[in-house]
């Protein structure tokens, strides 16, 4: 398990974010909010290949899903969409505001049945419970 611990700490050092030592020992699914950051954690395993899952909110970035796994391999998950492209076409471009509000509903519900159940503002308005008012 030491590898995930690394390659989390290694993304997050230069705002010295690290992972709880209990929850990481005892592999308890938790949450860090530390220097604009939201980042959800949960364990897991593949087969024999025990993994930590995060989701990662910042309002200066793009959101992030990323699986570490015990044998230091690092896997993007699926997560929000953040933009569509506008058309000359009003129903093209309605057509891609609904796809991206359609994938983004199901990337919430995966997220909560994972336990990631914290939103910042940006991630509420991606998931589609707030903010979406025409």
């Amino acid at each position: 398990m030491d590898n995930i611990k690394q390659e989390f700490e290694k993304i997050y050092r230069n705002w010295d974010i690290v992972l709880p030592e209990d929850d990481y020992r005892n592999k308890k699914n938790g949450f860090i909010q530390k220097k604009g950051w939201l980042i959800q954690y949960c364990f897991g395993q593949e087969g024999d290949n025990n993994y930590m899952d995060i989701y990662a909110e910042h309002r200066m970035t793009s959101p992030s899903h990323t699986r570490f796994y015990e044998s230091g391999e690092i896997k993007e998950l699926s997560h929000y969409k953040t933009s569509y492209t506008i058309d000359d076409d009003p129903k093209i471009t309605q057509k891609n505001k609904m796809e991206l509000e359609e994938h983004n509903r199901k990337i919430a519900q995966e997220l909560i049945e994972k336990g990631f159940n914290r939103f910042t503002i940006n991630g509420a308005i991606l998931a589609g419970f707030a903010g979406n008012d025409d």
